[in-house]
């Protein structure tokens, strides 16, 4: 049997929090686009950086050049992104339009096991669903370059509604516990 959802404040709060932060980037949707295309491209890129040079640190282990190499690619890739800003949001699309309709689904699933939130869980997944295979059915259609800041401020809001009204699910609560436990727990390097 598995435990029913509850609503904690955190719950809440984060879901104000990304009620506000979706609005505001659906307002926003070609400057959000943007920002978000330039900010993956310099993750991407520190990432790279970060790897390629904690390889270098641990040079005497075996096949430390595997992760250098790793972390050249994504370098090079962070590189492509912030030269070719359309691969990127084509890339972003495809890949928020996947999570929507994943998330959806998935929220469709848990509303299966609950009586108390099926209605908020069932009508965020579909939401979510929708909102992705709109994305996909626009993928290169240059007269939705705003449609990516759009649809994910409008996901955010989703996913923030359904987080204030439903809560999280104790399933991941624990996990996150769990985890958060055994990075403190973890020997110090």
């Amino acid at each position: 049997m598995t435990a029913e959802r509850t609503r904690s404040s955190a719950d809440i709060i984060a879901g104000i929090i990304l009620v506000v932060g979706g609005v505001a980037m659906a307002a926003y949707s070609a400057t959000a686009t943007r920002v978000s295309v330039v900010v993956l491209a310099w993750v991407v890129i520190a990432i790279g950086a970060g790897t390629g040079f904690r390889s270098y640190l641990k040079r005497r282990e075996k096949r430390w050049w595997i992760h250098l190499i790793g972390g050249v690619l994504l370098v090079i890739l962070g590189i492509f992104f912030l030269t070719n800003p359309a691969a990127t949001q084509l890339t972003l699309a495809v890949v928020a339009g996947l999570y929507f309709i994943l998330s959806g689904v998935l929220r469709l699933f848990a509303s299966y096991r609950t009586d108390k939130y099926r209605t908020v869980l069932s009508a965020g997944g579909v939401l979510s669903v929708v909102l992705g295979a709109l994305l996909l059915s626009r993928i290169g259609d240059s007269s939705w370059d705003f449609a990516l800041g759009l649809l994910i401020g409008i996901e955010l809001v989703i996913e923030g509604v359904t987080l204030a009204l439903a809560g999280s699910d104790p399933a991941n609560r624990a996990s996150a516990r769990g985890l958060a436990s055994r990075i403190k727990k973890s020997p110090e390097a």
